[in-house]
């Protein structure tokens, strides 16, 4: 004689299948939570980072322009002490 299922068998097998389905859709919802917190996190220090690079920019250039200067003194030094060796 073969075996029957109840409705509500059936109904129990489909309930605790939906209640799997449930948690894993929570684990992944919580998965991406984190990951979104993750990205976030990488988002405001990405942004530090490209604040303090244009720090750094900002006073590379700054050194840039002070150096140049000092070489263009550096030059017309040079060039008046060799005017003046010239005319001794």
């Amino acid at each position: 004689m073969a075996k029957e299922t109840t409705t509500k068998q059936i109904y129990d097998l489909v309930s605790k299948k939906f209640d799997l389905v449930e948690r894993k859709f929570e684990n992944v919802f919580t998965q991406l939570r984190n990951i979104q917190l993750d990205v976030k996190e990488l988002r405001d220090g990405q942004k530090q980072h490209d604040e303090r690079f244009d720090e750094i920019d900002e006073m590379l250039s700054a050194l840039s322009r002070a150096v140049d200067k000092d070489a263009v003194m550096i030059i017309e030094y040079g060039r008046r002490i060799s005017r003046l060796e010239r005319s001794r």
